[in-house]
């Protein structure tokens, strides 16, 4: 009888937590101005190399370089 006691309660807790975490009361942050104009040219003022989108990634590391073991 005990062991269905706490498992009841472990039930009612996660239960609680789930539909805390699904409510809607929380007030978002309004869109960016940004993104509400509705020309698509945001970033015509940049460079054109600057305006793709790739990346350049530098990788460093402090790391010895393996040796192969023959």
């Amino acid at each position: 009888m005990k062991r269905l006691f706490y498992s009841f309660r472990w039930m009612i807790l996660s239960l609680t937590l789930l539909l805390l975490g699904c409510s809607s009361a929380r007030v978002m942050m309004p869109t960016p101005n940004v993104y509400l104009a509705e020309e698509g040219q945001q970033y015509q003022d940049l460079n054109p190399e600057l305006q793709s989108s790739e990346v350049r990634l530098f990788y460093i590391t402090d790391r010895a370089p393996e040796k192969d073991e023959k």
